[in-house]
């Protein structure tokens, strides 16, 4: 397992156009970058905030194990 001290997680709002009930209602998009290896992922896929960065920590884990 990889020492979370070693990931710099970084947040970006939402669009600003228009559209649905949940356009620009908050930060949602996330990269995570394993500081050591320069290796980064993001993803703004999902609404929640929370499940951007469990996803893209999952990428970043599966790119530095393969």
């Amino acid at each position: 397992m990889t020492d979370e001290t070693a990931f710099k997680v970084e947040s970006w709002p939402e669009r600003k156009d228009k559209g649905g009930q949940y356009v620009g209602s908050g930060p949602c998009g996330v990269k995570v970058t394993h500081t050591p290896t320069g290796t980064h992922a993001a993803c703004d896929r999902h609404r929640s905030q929370h499940k951007n960065r469990m996803a893209a920590m999952e990428a970043v884990t599966w790119m530095l194990n393969t």
